[in-house]
């Protein structure tokens, strides 16, 4: 990361992985099985101390994922970004997750500059706000 420019801010939570994803492809279909690891144990103090050094930030993009155990830091996040300096991004979950956090997602799209989707979620969130989608 270092050698790209990147400077990493970590929190080191002993005895836990950081996580780790097991996606299945066939088909076209996927399916995700998901172990968030360490990221449902950081503390929401590390975050909003480490988002107050990076005042030179020119784009936050989360998993929204996160959105089950660290609710407040997402929203912190987007609201970091709504003075327009910043980008704040995330990409859409799996159906299930997008039905169960819909309002939230709906909130957070609202602060959003970039949202990542493969076509089947964006035809299902098309779908649950009745909203037509058309794609060639």
């Amino acid at each position: 990361m270092k050698a790209e420019g990147i400077i990493p801010i970590l929190e080191i939570i002993e005895g836990v992985n950081s996580g780790v994803c097991l996606v299945m492809c066939s088909q076209g279909e996927r399916a995700h099985y998901t172990d968030l690891g360490a990221s449902t144990l950081v503390s929401d103090n590390f975050c909003f101390e480490a988002l107050s050094k990076l005042s030179n930030l020119k784009l936050i993009f989360t998993e929204l994922f996160i959105l089950k155990h660290k609710r407040d830091v997402v929203y912190k996040l987007a609201e970091h970004c709504a003075d327009g300096s910043k980008l704040f991004g995330f990409n859409l979950p799996s159906f299930y997750f997008i039905t169960t956090y819909l309002d939230d997602i709906l909130n957070l799209i609202a602060y959003a500059d970039i949202v990542f989707a493969n076509l089947e979620e964006a035809i299902f969130l098309g779908n649950l706000l009745k909203i037509e989608v058309k794609y060639i």
